[in-house]
């Protein structure tokens, strides 16, 4: 637990604006945030670095959280924030963290389905009775369809992030299991090939800074431009380590190689008080549509960190709480 809230804090420090973080469960979640609450200073220092919004259980409650962590990352002070969510929970499927909002996002571990759940052993028993007794050889095996569950719940919570060509951020993957083959096959496609490992986390520390400072001096100013515009309003809904061993990351130099360059363009000319306000919006668009189409496919502008703390090889979670 200690270990988790260390590397955390550690991170925090690095990530600017706001940044993701993902629990297997909501039991996970609470009995982690009540260990470093009571139990130790973790909380008082993540604090220190992010203000600390948490996924509520409770739909009518959603709205205002939600609300509370966007303004906090649009204000001045550039504390940002952290959202603490868990995988298959609203945050995780269906919010948009594109820019400034979602920099960075952090699984936490690997959120298997509990065993014990009725509908998953009938799931399991119903493909394995129909692969042995009805020869449906081209179903997945019920072991198959148990990890998969769990993958595609961390790709869905990791596609919050990276939303635009022009977006950038780091995905942190803090399972060991993340540093085995077969914790990578159900990985995006487009994720696999970026993947390292680190044995240490002062390196992965050290080039995740590295990262941030690379992308912030190429699309620093492609921020402060749309940060500038008259504020229209968006819909933030859409229809997506390291522990103390170990880290993966792409290196920073080699994620802007095939880019275009953007040519400036004078703000002036949008925010020019006799235009009308009809103007100004379709000018907005136009600048949007040239800044951040989100029409031409997301370039792999992150830092990928798998795997970390540490576990037993192949150990199953019959509990969510294992994967902690």
């Amino acid at each position: 637990m200690d270990s988790l809230g260390n590397t955390l804090v550690n991170f925090f420090r690095i990530i600017p604006d706001g940044v993701l973080v993902f629990f297997p469960s909501y039991v996970v979640m609470e009995t982690l945030f009540t260990h470093w609450k009571e139990h130790s200073n973790i909380f008082m220092r993540m604090e220190q670095h992010k203000q600390i919004f948490e996924e509520p259980k409770f739909k009518n409650e959603f709205n205002s959280v939600m609300s509370a962590y966007y303004e906090k990352i649009g204000s001045a002070d550039k504390v940002g924030g952290a959202f603490f969510g868990v995988c298959r929970g609203k945050v995780s499927e269906g919010l948009d963290f594109a820019d400034n909002n979602g920099r960075a996002v952090i699984i936490t571990g690997l959120p298997y389905p509990p065993f014990a759940e009725p509908k998953v052993q009938l799931k399991m028993e119903y493909l394995k009775d129909a692969r042995s007794n009805f020869n449906r050889t081209e179903l997945i095996t019920d072991k198959q369809w148990y990890n998969q569950q769990a993958t595609r719940a961390v790709n869905q919570a990791i596609g919050r992030v990276i939303r635009h060509k022009n977006d950038y951020g780091a995905i942190i993957l803090c399972d060991e299991r993340f540093t085995y083959s077969r914790g990578q096959d159900d990985l995006p496609l487009w994720l696999r090939p970026q993947l390292q490992k680190y044995d240490k986390f002062g390196p992965a520390q050290r080039d995740l800074t590295s990262f941030f400072k690379t992308a912030q001096n190429k699309y620093g100013h492609l921020v402060s431009i749309k940060n500038s515009l008259p504020d229209i309003k968006r819909d933030y809904t859409s229809g997506i380590v390291g522990g103390a061993r170990g880290v993966v990351k792409l290196n920073p130099d080699a994620i802007f190689k095939d880019d275009d360059e953007i040519e400036d363009i004078d703000i002036e000319d949008y925010t020019t008080p006799s235009l009308s306000n009809n103007e100004i919006e379709s000018r907005c668009d136009l600048l949007s549509s040239l800044k951040f189409d989100e029409l031409h496919p997301v370039q792999p502008h992150h830092v990928a960190m798998a795997a970390s703390r540490k576990r037993e090889e192949g150990k199953r979670d019959d509990n969510p709480q294992t994967s902690q």
